[in-house]
């Protein structure tokens, strides 16, 4: 088995994770469809989504191996066998926040989570592309945040890390300082639960400790 691996993502967090792990990667980020009609379970849509962007990510590597036109991401991951898709939701009062498209939204959405628990879902799917095995685990933890002042939300906003984070805030930067407590995983909410990662990898024959 190759053992680079297909990250299907640009996140910057889930890089960086698979960097310190030592465990080589390239990335080629998948174009699948992230619409959640007709998903009846909430606490399913991380699930469903990472395992649709992983097919994605196969799909496109057959398609490509039939075009003579290739870049060098594509010729990369050609030559890797497992498929890495991840997907986090955040679930509060039985709705999924999700990314917040302008610093107001933003605001109000940290105003709903303040001094409350709510709800993070992170999924993994692994595919490989050998045998088409799909490897999945998922992680539920619970995150209560403090009570904090309009001032404390302001400043944080300020820091733009809101932009493109579910629940409008990162967990890994200035974000944690909201947090009260954890029930769960830290690397979950993060958007890639370490744990969940190695059984995968284990499951699937990767050579985790070499």
């Amino acid at each position: 088995m190759n053992s680079k691996i297909i990250l299907a993502s640009n996140s910057i967090y889930r890089k960086s994770v698979l960097s310190d792990l030592q465990i080589p990667f390239c990335v080629l980020p998948s174009n699948a469809d992230e619409n959640t009609d007709g998903i009846e379970t909430l606490e399913d849509v991380p699930l469903i989504l990472a395992e649709r962007k992983a097919r994605a990510v196969a799909k496109s590597l057959r398609e490509f191996s039939n075009n003579s036109i290739k870049n060098e991401q594509i010729a990369e991951a050609q030559n890797c066998d497992l498929i890495l898709a991840a997907d986090t939701v955040l679930l509060f009062e039985n709705k999924i926040i999700g990314k917040q498209a302008t610093i107001e939204q933003a605001k109000k959405c940290l105003q709903q989570l303040n001094g409350k628990s709510h709800k993070v879902i992170s999924a993994l799917a692994l595919l490989n592309r050998k045998n088409s095995k799909l490897t999945y685990r998922k992680n539920t933890t619970i995150v209560t945040f403090k009570s904090l002042k309009d001032k404390e939300i302001d400043s944080y906003l300020k820091t733009g890390e809101w932009q493109g984070a579910a629940g409008a805030y990162r967990i890994q930067q200035k974000g944690a300082f909201f947090v009260e407590k954890i029930e769960g995983s830290f690397t979950s909410v993060a958007g890639l639960p370490i744990s969940e990662l190695y059984d995968m990898l284990s499951a699937q024959g990767y050579p985790v400790w070499n």
